[in-house]
C-alpha cells in the first residue's frame, strides 16, 4: 500500500541580490538553523530544496562527541583485559 506524502507550498521573496528568506516553518520542516548550507536541485521547472550534506560528514560520517584521551597505562590494562576475555572465551569454546 502506498502512501502519498501532502505538499504543503511555502512563498518567499527574492531580495535584489538573489536572497530569499525562507519562512520559519519550512526551516523548522527541514531542520535548518542559521547558516546551515542547502543545496537547490533543479528539474525541469521544479525546485527542490534540501540540507546539503556536508562534505566533512559524508567522507568521515557523523562522528559524536569524543571521549578524552586516555593515558597509557588505562590503554595498556583494557588490551590485557580485553586478550585474556579472548582467551578464556577461546578456551571455554574448545571444550
Amino acid at each position: 500500500m502506498e502512501t502519498q506524502s501532502v505538499a504543503t507550498t511555502y512563498e518567499g521573496i527574492v531580495t535584489d541580490n538573489g536572497q530569499i528568506a525562507l519562512p520559519e516553518a519550512l526551516r523548522d520542516a527541514l531542520g535548518l538553523k542559521a547558516n546551515d548550507r542547502v543545496q537547490f536541485v533543479v528539474d525541469g521547472g521544479r525546485v527542490l530544496l534540501r540540507p546539503a550534506t556536508s562534505t566533512r560528514l559524508a567522507i568521515c560520517g557523523a562522528a559524536g562527541r569524543l571521549d578524552p584521551p586516555r593515558d597509557d597505562r588505562t590503554l595498556r590494562e583494557e588490551f590485557e583485559q580485553g586478550v585474556a576475555e579472548d582467551i578464556v572465551a577461546s578456551l571455554a569454546h574448545e571444550r
